[in-house]
């Protein structure tokens, strides 16, 4: 942690990092998802007290449902004339206490809006990243500015900043090789299989590379 009297313990380890998130701009159903939503768009990424790594977000289920699932908008006229955009999942009615991840638990699709999550997250992760990577010769010219001079309090923030990004790829790093194993386990999976032939109305297990395919993030 950062104490309030300026310095980093060097045996800090990441416990929490937030992300933003954004519907992608061809979702047609993005202004409206913005509209209702009840919670942040980011997701938490965090260590348990374990020392497990895991994740967290209400927001990434909005992006992960369509019209097709069962997401539905209608604009209803209030009581005084005006106009309310109205938002339900399937007979249920989406209210600010209402968990849509709790709702797509129930469904027998489940392990494919996880499996959407986890893609989505991924790519979020590998976006993270790159922007890390893209600043680390300006955090390292930083260092190298400051490196010969007195130990001042802009010499320790250089310091921390730097600490802080090692922190946060550190984190990021195990979260990625998690989701991929997580996803390999999915794909293996015949709950998943089963529910792909489902949805898609085929009963021959040979279509089943050609559905997975596609949403693949990372090589096997």
């Amino acid at each position: 942690m950062i104490f309030s009297y300026g310095f980093l313990e060097q045996t800090t380890t990441a416990r929490q990092i937030l992300l933003q998130l954004d519907i992608p701009e061809d979702d047609p159903l993005k202004l409206a998802k913005l509209k209702i939503a009840n919670t942040p768009p980011a997701v938490r990424i965090f260590t348990s007290p374990s020392g497990s790594i895991d994740w967290e977000s209400d927001f990434i289920w909005l992006m992960c449902v369509n019209e097709e699932d069962g997401l539905r908008f209608a604009v209803l006229q209030t009581v005084d004339g005006g106009q309310e955009l109205h938002a339900s999942w399937k007979d249920a009615v989406i209210t600010p206490s209402f968990r849509l991840q709790d709702a797509l638990q129930r469904e027998q699709t489940w392990q494919v809006f996880l499996l959407r999550a986890i893609v989505l997250l991924q790519a979020r992760i590998a976006t993270q990243m790159a922007v890390l990577r893209d600043t680390e010769p300006a955090a390292l010219a930083a260092v190298a500015a400051t490196t010969c001079a007195k130990p001042t309090a802009g010499y320790q923030r250089v310091g921390m900043c730097v600490t802080l990004r090692s922190l946060e790829a550190a984190m990021l790093s195990r979260l990625d090789d998690r989701l991929q194993l997580q996803v390999r386990v999915l794909y293996h999976s015949n709950t998943l299989l089963h529910v792909y032939l489902f949805v898609n109305h085929c009963s021959v297990p040979a279509y089943w590379p050609v559905i997975a395919r596609p949403l693949r993030s990372h090589p096997p």
